[in-house]
């Protein structure tokens, strides 16, 4: 669907000043608004927003994440989280990127258009096409684009050496060597991120957030205080005092 004189969604991009570079305008339809704000910027001011783009640089801070996820909680704004594709710890759109959509998100049908322009060939996923399917690199790629689209699944090395038709030793080596993180890391990252989302936006409690992500409770809030420096109960309780809540 292409846009029209008469639609002109507001996508609010968030990002930072290194990275703005990298993400172009073109890659939204024409007839969008695009605002570019940085992660530490306070978006309660924000008005008319219809759209969050929510860059992920890896770093995996919570204060860049957990404005983006109350503000659109909080005004029913629904948001996509791009991710690059990694190669060798860089993060360059120039080599590509893929899209976390989260289950349930709501993405009204006016906005599906702007989510499909990202999934525009010529930006989304490997650029490289050319390489041959069983290339080490177009490998790894596909893994990074499982993991990233479908973080709830139960990723381990057994399953996605599986799908990928390779040894787990040769996934593990190789992915390390190509994207310079542990596949491990990669998970781990990618998964966190949805219990991040699931604490945020709903009511579930973190014992059923942690099964359904195969951990014990213990381990996992363990796990995630490693990984955002707060444990899932005290982020929890401290959104319940202030809906629109900033972590610095």
């Amino acid at each position: 669907m292409s846009g029209s004189g008469e639609r002109k969604e507001r996508i609010l991009v968030r990002t930072n000043m290194a990275y703005r570079s990298f993400f172009k305008t073109d890659f939204f339809p024409k007839s969008a608004s695009i605002t570019f704000a940085e992660y530490e910027e306070n978006l309660s001011s924000e008005e008319g927003i219809q759209l969050i783009v929510h860059i992920c640089d890896y770093a995996c801070r919570l204060s860049n994440c957990i404005n983006s996820f109350a503000f659109s909680s909080q005004y029913n704004v629904p948001f996509v989280i791009v991710r690059p594709v990694l190669f060798s710890g860089l993060v360059e759109f120039s080599k590509g990127y893929f899209l976390t959509i989260f289950e349930n998100t709501n993405i009204p049908s006016l906005k599906e258009y702007v989510v499909e322009s990202l999934k525009n060939p010529s930006h989304y996923g490997f650029r490289n096409h050319f390489l041959h399917p069983l290339n080490p690199v177009s490998k790894i790629v596909r893994v990074e684009k499982e993991i990233i689209e479908r973080p709830w699944e139960n990723w381990n090395l057994s399953n996605i050496s599986n799908f990928v038709h390779r040894c787990p030793s040769w996934i593990s080596i190789k992915f390390r060597e190509i994207t310079g993180k542990s596949l491990k890391k990669f998970i781990l990252i990618n998964r966190y991120c949805f219990a991040l989302y699931q604490i945020v936006f709903t009511e579930r409690s973190i014992k059923e957030i942690a099964i359904d992500l195969d951990y014990e409770p213990l381990s996992f809030s363990k796990r995630f205080y490693s990984q955002f420096g707060i444990y899932p109960s005290h982020l929890r309780m401290k959104q319940g005092y202030d809906p629109i809540f900033r972590i610095t």
